[in-house]
């Protein structure tokens, strides 16, 4: 790194007062930004110490840029970020990072200058940035902003009880959609249920209790809620519990401030708990604060079960959404550059299914899209009509075509406009963009009413009545435009008032054209004054505002002397300016009436938008329309344009049990570039629904049964999906346990983690859910791993009754096809010769019994010694696997055994090595303790702490041991 020895350009003073205020902030969070606002010509930010070297390496790739301000022992970093790179720093920092910031700016107090506060935000509250991070500009291709799936949702929850149950009262807002839904749930102690509605929002903040005198109950459910949000990576904020107000007095007031007209709030107060967290997150965001917001949030109801659920796990396995390093290597190249557009290709590839089935035009579009990636339906009617209008937009490749390039290629961001309207912060080009959308309706109507396929009655319930019915009252809306606004000077990117619409503005506006016309002929009257000097040696320049001067160059400055009539204004290089007393009064003239001008127009502006925000509930409406039109569209443009076909599935009731696919294919995989994919069947029946799939490693297991996931998914959000045949029952979630990672920043070791997730599944899964697993039980002993996959495998296919697909290494597993009917086996295939192990990745029915490493060792060259004692090994456990020592050590998970799994109770098993891991974390943490360094109090207060960490996990195994204990106990 280059040593930084350059000093900020900035005077003592100034970086005394600076420094003085910056040393006195509190010590920050690891998650906190500082920013300091300098103000002038141009803009900039300052970043001092850490935060400087931070900003400096990861947003401009060198330590090069950073310059020192202070002395000696107040030496510090700092680095100057631009506005254009601000902008970026602060999107990344906040809606993919998720940071905090806080700006500061000087202000001035009596003769003082003093640093303050200025804006903050957080993950999912950024009002005060709202304007720099989101804008409502018309993009032709809504999938160019890596925004899209980064909506700034800030959740809150308020625990309760109910009948002895976990009772969960959940609201959550974006405040920059104006949108706040409020949801009650009951819940598991694993609080799978909070999990999937965390997915179905996408919440980036969650507010909590902090952990204050709170039960031992409680804190225990606030651990595992944690843990919940930070699997789902959302950010933490702890508020004290009185916070959470469930007062009714206090919340319907604000409630009837806040909702729009039409929100009917009674329905809410059912939901008390909920409006216990509303009250919290109220306060959080501030938005009784500004007037602005009165009479502006829709406020609705939101039940989790009206959707397909998703786990955090399904999300990333299933490849739904751009994955960190995805988007982390997108912002870094975007802040790294000076191209100021998002680009498409970097993030939204096909690597991910948003990101294939992402091809609509507008920015509402995407973000209906991501919402309904999230938000399956469950509705078979739904479902249906989705489907047969892909159906029409793919029957008619011209009616496609013509929104795809025309309706919906210039089409801005409707609702963001909306938003700017109902605040009053709206601008005339704001107003202009809703006229074009409004004069663009009409021409969506004719395009509809030109098919002519057997949808045609479909499409006008679902679009044309609806367009037919406000086409009418924003024709208003047009005359008003048309009359108010001069929409010639648009086309010149001009947003102007016409003048003859107003009395008082057309006078001034004559009065402004009648001294603009005396400066011109002033200005040709003195330039042709000079008996000795042609006219085109003097210039006459427009300076800031409406002030005229002249300009010579300093060889013909002679011209002036002696002349009373000019008054030189500064002598420079480039020439000499000068005025006249008539030039100076005419450009104070026109100051004052430029002034009157610009007052008047913003008057009439005002009125304007207010008329406008009249219209505010049908262009809500219309931009419902335009984004579900905009998203059905795209997954016809998949479907028409894949090389290899995609059909509409048939979709059946839930409870059906049936998924029935014929060549189906991975849908991202199968367009990477020099990729063949091998398409297979699947066959899911109520009487063999739990498949065992069986075979090496890198052959294809992975990505069969992720590829089944990702179709059904498809299937259930309205998409046609990649195989020449699809039978698909409605499933109310999808469930994963892919991989064998840890959550190492929570303490979590690999086999935890697997637990944890199978038993979330157990008790989350019923017989209408897709449960995908992978490799269950690796993070143990060969032994303990294949009891535990063996008993939950059994529990599923015995008690549940949940499709599953459940690829393992255990081929010993694939032995519970002759117990247990429903299960079936199917293995990859791959073909072997001298030299060679070619996987051939097509699954059929069977399993395999192929152990290939060894194999694979003697083609990597591997010493001889080395294969020859693996061989050895593997001869020895094919030995005991003929003698079923595996299966010998399992009899408690046969059907005969004692194991006794109910549907809202824990896996005896499952319990029992959750808590062996628990007790070897407590005395790990017990040994690693140096209590030679801790005097007698702190040993006793460390020990209570971690006595009460472990009672605090409930966990039935530690308590079976400890019943007899009173001492560990009390």
């Amino acid at each position: 790194m280059k040593k930084r020895t350059a000093k900020l350009v900035m005077s003592e003073a100034a970086q005394r007062v600076l420094l003085a205020f910056h040393l006195k902030l509190p010590k920050k969070t690891k998650d906190l930004v500082r920013f300091y606002e300098r103000k002038g010509e141009p803009q900039t930010y300052l970043s001092l110490g850490e935060d400087a070297s931070f900003i400096a390496e990861e947003y401009y790739g060198t330590l090069a840029t950073l310059k020192t301000i202070g002395k000696n022992r107040n030496l510090l970093d700092t680095v100057t970020v631009n506005q254009q790179k601000f902008v970026l720093v602060i999107r990344d920092l906040l809606l993919v990072k998720r940071y905090r910031i806080e700006l500061y700016t000087i202000i001035k107090e009596r003769v003082k200058n003093k640093w303050k506060l200025a804006k903050y935000a957080s993950p999912g509250n950024v009002r005060q940035f709202e304007d720099l991070l989101f804008n409502g500009e018309p993009s032709g291709d809504g999938s160019d902003s890596s925004m899209i799936s980064l909506s700034p949702i800030v959740m809150s929850i308020k625990l309760g009880r109910v009948q002895d149950k976990r009772l969960l009262g959940i609201s959550f807002c974006d405040s920059t959609l104006h949108t706040i839904g409020i949801s009650e749930i009951v819940d598991n102690d694993q609080f799978s249920v909070l999990e999937s509605l965390c997915v179905q929002i996408g919440a980036k903040e969650c507010l909590i209790y902090d952990n204050k005198k709170l039960s031992q109950e409680m804190e225990y459910d606030l651990k595992k809620i944690n843990e919940i949000l930070l699997k789902c990576n959302i950010v933490i904020t702890e508020k004290p519990k009185k916070e959470f107000n469930t007062n009714i007095n206090d919340i319907e007031p604000d409630l009837k401030r806040l909702a729009t007209k039409k929100t009917n709030i009674l329905p809410l107060f059912d939901q008390i708990t909920a409006l216990g967290s509303l009250q919290c997150l109220i306060k959080y965001l501030s938005l009784l604060n500004d007037e602005a917001n009165f009479g502006t949030f829709r406020i609705t109801t939101f039940d989790p079960m009206c959707y397909m659920r998703l786990d955090a796990t399904a999300l990333e396995a299933l490849n739904l959404f751009p994955s960190k390093k995805e988007q982390f290597q997108l912002q870094k190249s975007l802040t790294n550059s000076s191209n100021f557009a998002f680009n498409n290709s970097s993030l939204l590839n096909s690597t991910n299914l948003l990101g294939l089935l992402n091809k609509c035009k507008t920015k509402m579009g995407s973000r209906k899209l991501v919402l309904w990636i999230k938000q399956p339906v469950i509705d078979k009617k739904e479902i249906d009509r989705r489907h047969s209008i892909v159906e029409a937009f793919v029957e008619d490749a011209g009616m496609r075509c013509l929104f795809r390039d025309t309706h919906l290629r210039t089409m801005p961001d409707i609702l963001r406009i909306v938003k700017r309207i109902q605040r009053g912060s709206a601008k005339l080009i704001d107003v202009v963009r809703l006229y074009n959308v409004s004069k663009e309706l009409v021409r969506m109507k004719e395009t509809l009413l030109s098919f002519e396929g057997e949808q045609l009655e479909l499409l006008n319930r679902a679009y044309i009545s609806i367009l037919d019915k406000f086409i009418k009252p924003l024709s208003k809306f047009q005359k008003m435009i048309e009359m108010v606004i001069d929409l010639e000077k648009t086309e010149d990117h001009q947003y102007l008032i016409n003048y003859q619409y107003e009395e008082e503005l057309e006078e001034l506006y004559n009065k402004r054209v009648q001294v603009a016309g005396d400066i011109k002929d002033h200005a040709k009257k003195i330039k042709n004054s000079f008996k000795s000097l042609s006219a085109d040696k003097v210039l006459f320049e427009k300076g800031k505002g409406t002030n005229y001067y002249f300009r010579v160059t300093k060889v013909n400055q002679k011209h002036l002397k002696g002349d009373r009539k000019f008054i030189v204004l500064e002598s420079r290089k480039n020439g000499v300016k000068f005025t006249t007393k008539k030039l100076t009064k005419l450009n104070q003239e026109s100051e004052e009436i430029e002034e009157k001008y610009e007052k008047k127009q913003q008057e009439v502006v005002d009125q304007v938008v207010r008329v406008c925000k009249s219209y505010s509930t049908i262009f809500d409406i219309v931009c419902e329309l335009i984004s579900e039109i905009d998203v059905l569209a795209s997954f016809a443009t998949i479907a028409s344009d894949s090389v290899l076909p995609y059909i509409r599935p048939k979709i059946l009731e839930m409870g059906k049990g049936t998924i029935i696919l014929k060549e189906s294919r991975h849908p991202c995989l199968e367009v990477q570039e020099d990729v063949n994919f091998i398409p297979n069947d699947l066959r899911i029946l109520p009487d063999s629904c739990f498949l065992i799939i069986t075979g090496p490693n890198c052959f294809g297991k992975s990505t069969y049964i992720k590829q089944i996931g990702m179709i059904v998914l498809m299937a259930q959000i309205g998409a046609f999906v990649p195989c020449t045949e699809a039978t698909i029952s409605i499933r109310d979630c999808i469930l994963a346990r892919v991989g064998a990672g840890d959550r190492q920043l929570q303490g979590i070791s690999t086999f935890m983690a697997e637990m944890l997730e199978a038993s979330s599944i157990l008790k989350t899964a019923t017989k209408n859910s897709l449960i995908i697993i992978d490799e269950l039980g690796r993070g143990t002993s060969t032994a303990d791993g294949f009891g535990l996959a063996w008993a939950i495998s059994e529990y599923i296919s015995t008690k549940i009754g949940s499709a599953t697909l459940f690829a393992t290494h255990f081929h010993e597993l694939t032995a519970l096809e002759s117990k247990i009917s429903s299960v079936k086996n199917l293995k990859v295939t791959s073909t072997i010769s001298e030299n060679t192990i070619t996987p051939l990745y097509k699954v059929e029915p069977g399993s395999s019994d192929q152990s290939l490493g060894i194999r694979v060792a003697e083609l990597a060259n591997f010493p001889k010694s080395v294969v020859e004692k693996a061989k050895e090994k593997h001869e020895e456990l094919q030995l005991k696997k003929n003698n079923s020592i595996l299966l010998d050590n399992v009899p408690e998970f046969k059907e005969s055994s004692e194991m006794e799994i109910e549907d809202n109770t824990k896996s005896k098993e499952i319990e029992k090595e959750i808590g062996k891991e628990l007790i070897f974390q407590f005395l790990n943490k017990f040994k690693s303790t140096q209590f030679d360094r801790l005097s007698p109090r702190q040993t006793f207060d460390l020990v209570i702490k971690l006595k009460k960490d472990l009672l605090g996990e409930n966990n039935s195994y530690i308590k079976e041991i400890l019943k007899n204990s009173e001492n560990f106990e009390n």
